[in-house]
């Protein structure tokens, strides 16, 4: 590794922290701790990173509940530029090089700048920017989440794509991008990886129908849906367009309903992206019904 000091940031408490290397770097509630946490389901010495010139590695400590980086629990791992950790409830994220953001401007020691600086009292949230990609917007959530704010984050894709995301007392209540709402779009925002956001708290506007799961369950959800879409979009890489298959042999009433409204969407328009974006279905439950109608000779590529 090229550069001589690391950097952190920890998300909930909006705290920079820099560090020469070699080092040695303990995580957790223990005031001694070099980056230091209060959060009660964080273990005393909850983790450890051993910086050198060549690689900083992140090692759990057994901690009760676990060390998670980039959303994976581990056991010991190598940080890679812009990396998400959390441990309890805390996001911090990991950098080589000096972030834009970042607002140290004091090299601060292991156990006297930090243990200063640690039980400093939170402040409003205020508006937040950054570019997009699913471990920033993650970070973001949780952050959001733990401050049970209130606001909107606007967003715009590498293509001029918009969309936004309502979070209300910590929770995200509606999402639309592009031409498509709620859990549908916020899983297609969460495969964005260039673009950039703003969040901005203040008053929303309430929608009729909103979303109603806590954040982790929305997640959970959400990061499930996604692994199913990856491996399923996989099949339509080289399919781009369908067409009905005028000498099908199999009668239209065994399908579902479901299966009947992707087959109409095929019918006015066949191409992938069309049907992705007008059918009621989530992705990966559209996809699932083309791949059935392509099977069993109901529609063919065109």
């Amino acid at each position: 590794m090229s550069s001589q000091k690391i950097y952190f940031y920890v998300i909930s408490t909006k705290k920079s922290l820099r560090f020469t290397l070699p080092c040695t770097l303990y995580l957790g509630r223990d005031e001694t701790c070099e980056i230091y946490v209060s959060d009660t389901k964080v273990s005393r010495k909850h983790a450890q990173i051993i910086g050198s010139k060549t690689g900083v590695e992140l090692k759990d400590l057994s901690s009760t509940n676990g060390t998670f980086l980039n959303n994976k629990k581990i056991k010991k791992a190598t940080l890679k530029e812009a990396d998400t950790i959390r441990i309890g409830t805390s996001i911090i994220e990991f950098y080589s090089k000096i972030p834009s953001f970042f607002n140290e401007t004091k090299e601060e020691s292991k156990k006297t700048e930090e243990a200063k600086t640690s039980h400093a009292p939170e402040t409003v949230v205020d508006s937040i920017t950054g570019n997009i990609d699913g471990k920033s917007l993650i970070g973001l959530y949780h952050f959001l989440h733990k401050t049970k704010d209130t606001g909107i984050i606007k967003l715009q894709s590498k293509d001029s794509m918009k969309g936004f995301i309502t979070f209300y007392k910590g929770n995200i209540i509606f999402v639309k991008y592009g031409s498509v709402y709620t859990e549908k779009a916020l899983a297609r925002i969460q495969l964005l990886t260039e673009g950039s956001f703003l969040y901005t708290p203040g008053s929303i506007t309430r929608y009729p129908l909103e979303i109603t799961e806590d954040l982790e369950s929305l997640l959970a959800k959400i990061d499930t849906e996604i692994k199913e879409y990856t491996k399923l979009s996989k099949v339509f890489d080289k399919i781009k367009r369908f067409k009905l298959n005028r000498n099908m042999t199999q009668p239209l009433q065994k399908l579902s309903n479901d299966a009947l409204v992707i087959l109409q969407l095929v019918i006015v328009n066949g191409t992938v992206d069309y049907i992705l974006d007008n059918s009621p279905l989530r992705d990966t439950e559209t996809l699932r019904a083309l791949a059935f109608l392509y099977v069993s000779s109901f529609i063919v590529s065109a």
